[in-house]
């Protein structure tokens, strides 16, 4: 094997030397250079002769060339062999074919090269001729080189010393002039400190560090001179005494901004390189200014204590109070200069907040700045966005700074002692100051409107007491007559409401006139208006308006605006012509016809004709009453209706100035309404009214209020109307437990003019029961503006209120009016008349006219009216009222009729169709008297008279279905029925049933 190799070796060696021969000799001798010669033309014959001529072969052979030989760095002599060896041995006829192949390929390519040879000889000769022209350019620039070196040297040996020493002495004086020029910039940097000084003086900062800093370049240049070292350092004291007075700069920039100055004062940190700590300076210079002017406004008031001479007396001196903590120096602020020291604060500290809010608008503005140019984008808006956070993180410290002064002068101080005006003014200081610091940074002051609620609350309670005991004081001295206001009244033309005409918080406020009544309410004469539109306005809708009220260029100070003036003269009183019209005295066309037509004598039964005189006077009187009736239209209210309304208006502000108390304060408000409507009732319910005319929701409400508000002196019940035991009926409970409880008024006794003759002081009992729905009403008018200011989650104890509450209060009118009613008309004696000797049901025929009873009843309603009349003179007349009264009176007689009907003990059809006849006789009649289209109960009246013809298939079923009838009245009518034409075992039946029915079912009438 190893023979072999040897032997490959030695072939393909003496192929490379065959090859190198072989080259020389195609190559020959010639000169390469001469383009004369004849060498490639030797070559191409040489070539021609071996090779034909045929491109197409030529370019198959290159074809085959292995494309390793086209590269520099190819071992062709390796890569033969590589393949010599691939099988490991050498076959001498492949040998032979693979040296042909090689030599063809050799051939071609040298054939090739001879071409291109041939192809660029033209600018190969060219080119030789330039350089040969270049090489005679160079001999003959050599030539004159020599020439001027001689001549040179000839110049230099004829060279005189009076030249050099001229030379000499212009160099000296350029030295000279040198020197004086370094000593001209010396005596300027000696006097630059004077200049730098008058710089500062005026405000030119950034002139003041660009000096310095030239100056101290020029000091580094001249450092070899002796006297530089000492101007350098200093320089180096100028440029720190420079950036202290930038600093004092900065630091009156917190009270007083003034953009142009704070723009060299920003210009000369950026120049010195500090504009970051300039930004954290700023930030501690604000922190010190809210210390010190909170600290000095305090102990101004407090000095001022001490000055009054009542400090003296307790042993406190002004350098104690110097060296007091901010803390313990608050504590010593006294009620009497507590307002204006807090008012003092307020104007102070925004002060401050004005000047950082406008220098963070400048730095906004002038992002740029801070910005170098040589900056990258990216950097440039990390550059703005951490100046954005930092501005803010700061307001945010700021305005934290400023809560925690105004809450610890606030905490330090107890306000329960304080007026109603008084602390309603810390309010709104207190609130303004929250509405402030939210446009100054949008915090909601979470810290400070929990000092106001705590304090508020604390005060809120001992208030609310007061109030309670005021208001018990004015219903024990009330006489319950009219207040005479105007028929247009509204809560807002009270001073206590005025404050809605225009709201701390933009709350807009709607008022609108209306004549209507509110028909939910029940309500009368009362003059409404549409309730109020509280609209808010938030801060993303008027957030930038808010910023220039309080923090633009121009604003103001908000505490140093004068309070509107609520406190005008109220005119609410009504004039004379209010409750009257310029009428016709003579005219009798508004009198109706009941009122002028003949009368019964109620004592004897016959009927009175009217005189044309007495007529006159009678309808002239009617007159007045009707006009009194009609054409009032101002609410009927007393003097502690007012008082109340009044609460409520102070109430309100309350509910406006702090909004996390607001949901006690309107529970305080339900509980004035509620002592209210409960002293009414129980001042004007007769004791002996039936819980029958209690409505369940009237029922439910008193009980309530008597069960959770008022004080009774023993566990038992009041003694007025239903029982006070706690009903078992659903009814609203408050949020918050209420365990105070308040003890009834004890009115002044009525006067014994409260008789028959003055109607049982229907008057009072009138004016009361509507006061009640007039508040009622009101409480609608304001539902809007309480419901915008309590909290979500506490809406539905405001619906709640509404619903058990108020709609409930015109419920209160059927107990009072119907004790007025059963003791205004004699049903006993209409009852009385209705038995033999006076009328007889067992009659056989019927008589032409109604029965005397019938006449006594209508007697009856016309002493009413005429005592309506009386009272009209004293007080207005409430239509509803009147309505009220007259339904109640004619209820009554409807079932006093009923009653009187079951007394008969026999009774005959024809008996039966005289009961028919004046029921119709006196139906007719009250119809006119009292101008009611439809009387109530009448059909229960006409039910029980004709039940005498019911068959007898049909008398089971109508007892089983009237069950508003006594057993007494249907017992009554069975007897009479039965001995008819009812057998004895049918009544027997009937009466079982009866008699069944009441231990089962208790009577349904009302």
């Amino acid at each position: 094997m190893s023979g072999t190799s040897v032997g490959a070796a030695g072939l393909l060696k003496s192929l490379r030397h065959s090859s190198q021969e072989k080259s020389v000799d195609s190559s020959c001798s010639g000169d390469w250079t001469n383009p004369e010669s004849g060498m490639v033309h030797r070559h191409l014959s040489f070539s021609d002769r071996k090779l034909p001529n045929d491109p197409l072969v030529d370019a198959e052979v290159m074809e085959t060339i292995p494309k390793g030989y086209f590269r520099e760095d190819f071992d062709a002599g390796h890569h033969e062999l590589s393949k010599l060896t691939s099988n490991g041995s050498i076959d001498m006829h492949q040998l032979e074919m693979l040296m042909q192949q090689t030599k063809r390929q050799l051939q071609v390519v040298s054939k090739k090269i001879s071409y291109l040879i041939l192809e660029n000889q033209p600018a190969y000769v060219k080119e030789l001729a330039r350089v040969q022209t270049l090489q005679k350019d160079l001999m003959e620039t050599l030539d004159i080189c020599r020439a001027g070196r001689s001549q040179l040297e000839v110049a230099k040996q004829c060279s005189t010393e009076s030249v050099l020493e001229l030379f000499a002495h212009y160099r000296r004086r350029c030295q000279f002039q040198a020197i004086l020029k370094c000593l001209g910039h010396i005596t300027t940097l000696q006097r630059t400190d004077l200049l730098i000084q008058e710089m500062l003086a005026e405000g030119d900062y950034p002139g003041a560090v660009q000096l310095c800093l030239e100056c101290r370049q020029v000091a580094a240049s001249y450092r070899q001179y002796t006297c530089i070292s000492q101007l350098s350092s200093k320089l180096q004291d100028t440029l720190v005494m420079i950036e202290e007075q930038l600093d004092r700069a900065l630091a009156s920039m917190c009270l007083n901004f003034n953009p142009t100055l704070y723009h060299k004062i920003q210009t000369g940190f950026k120049m010195l390189g500090k504009s970051q700590s300039a930004l954290d300076q700023l930030k501690m210079h604000y922190s010190s200014v809210i210390h010190n002017k909170s600290f000095s406004v305090v102990l101004g008031y407090v000095q001022l204590y001490e000055g009054s001479g009542a400090a003296a007396a307790a042993g406190g001196s002004s350098d104690q109070f110097t060296r007091m903590q901010y803390t313990e120096l608050c504590s010593h602020v006294t009620t009497d200069f507590f307002t204006p020291c807090l008012s003092d604060l307020c104007k102070a500290v925004w002060h401050v907040m004005h000047s950082y809010f406008q220098m963070s608008a400048w730095h906004q503005a002038n992002i740029a700045l801070f910005q170098d140019s040589s900056m990258s984008e990216s950097e440039s808006v990390h550059v703005e966005n951490f100046l954005q956070k930092k501005l803010i993180h700061d307001k945010s410290r700021m305005w934290s700074d400023i809560q925690a002064k105004m809450r610890t002068l606030i905490t330090a101080v107890d306000l329960s002692g304080f007026k109603f005006d008084q602390f309603i003014e810390i309010l709104d200081l207190a609130n303004k100051l929250i509405d402030v610091g939210r446009t100054f940074c949008g915090s909601d002051s979470d810290d400070l409107q929990e000092s106001l609620r705590q304090q508020s609350a604390t005060y809120f309670k001992s208030y609310h007491r007061a109030r309670m005991d005021e208001l018990r004081m004015f219903l024990e001295n009330d006489l319950w007559e009219l207040c005479p206001i105007k028929p247009d009244f509204s809560p807002t033309d009270l001073q206590e409401f005025r404050f809605l005409h225009s709201s701390q918080n933009g709350t807009a406020i709607v008022r609108k006139q209306s004549n209507e009544s509110v028909a939910s309410m029940g309500g009368s004469h009362q003059t409404q208006e549409t309730p109020i539109s509280n609209v808010r306005d938030t801060q993303d809708e008027n957030g930038g308006a808010m910023k220039e009220l309080y923090f633009g260029v121009e604003a103001e100070n908000p505490f140093l605006m004068s309070k509107q003036d609520f406190d005008g003269d109220e005119d609410i009183l009504a004039a004379a012509e209010d409750n009257g019209g310029d009428e016709d005295e003579d005219s009798d066309d508004d009198i109706p016809e009941e009122l002028r037509a003949d009368f019964i004598d109620e004592n004897t039964g016959q009927v009175v004709r009217r005189s044309s005189s007495a007529r006159s006077r009678s309808a002239s009187a009617r007159k007045s009453y009707h006009r009194q009736v009609l054409n009032s239209k101002s609410p009927l209210i007393t003097n502690t209706t007012l008082i109340v309304l009044r609460f409520f208006g102070k109430y309100m502000q309350m509910m406006t100035s702090l909004k996390p108390v607001a949901f006690d304060v309107l529970i305080c408000m339900s509980q004035l309404f509620d002592y209210y409507l409960f002293t009414v009732h129980s001042l004007f319910v007769f004791h002996d009214t039936p819980g029958k005319l209690y409505s369940n929701k009237l029922k439910s409400l008193i009980d309530r209020i008597s069960a959770n508000l008022i004080l009774h002196q023993s566990s038992s019940s009041n003694g007025v109307g239903p029982s006070s035991q706690t009903s078992s009926a659903a009814v609203y409970t408050p949020a918050v437990q209420q365990a105070e409880k308040f003890p009834l008024p004890e009115p002044l006794p009525f006067t014994p003019e409260d008789a028959e003759e003055n109607l049982f002081g229907f008057a009072r009992r009138m004016v009361a029961c509507e006061s009640v729905v007039f508040l009622a009403n009101q409480f609608e008018f304001l539902r809007s503006y309480l419901q915008a200011n309590i909290p979500s989650s506490k809406v539905m104890f405001l619906n709640q209120f509404f619903a058990q509450t108020l709609t409930t209060c015109p419920d209160l009118r059927v107990p009072v009016y119907n004790g007025v009613a059963s003791r205004s008309i004699n049903y006993s004696a209409i009852i009385a008349q209705m038995a033999p000797p006076a009328v007889k049901w067992d009659i056989k025929e019927i008589s032409s006219n109604h029965s005397p009873y019938v006449s006594l009843a209508l007697s009856q309603f016309n002493s009413l009216n005429d005592r309506l009349i009386e009272v009209s003179h004293e007080v207005p007349l409430s239509k509803t009222a009147v309505r009220m009264l007259l339904e109640q009176c004619v209820k009554l007689t409807n079932w006093a009729l009923i009653e009187g009907f079951s007394n008969a003990k026999k009774c005959t059809s024809e008996g039966r169709a005289l009961m028919q006849l004046d029921f119709q006789i006196l139906c007719q009649e009250l119809t006119k008297v009292t101008e009611m289209q439809q009387l109530p109960d009448r059909e229960f009246v006409d039910s029980y008279i004709k039940a005498f013809y019911l068959p007898e298939t049909e008398f089971e079923k109508w007892l089983h279905e009237h069950r508003e009838f006594s057993n007494k009245q249907l017992l009554a009518i069975v007897n009479c029925a039965t001995s008819l034409h009812v057998n004895k075992k049918l009544r027997h039946k009937l009466s079982s049933i009866i008699e069944d029915s009441e231990k089962t079912t208790p009577p349904r009438r009302t």
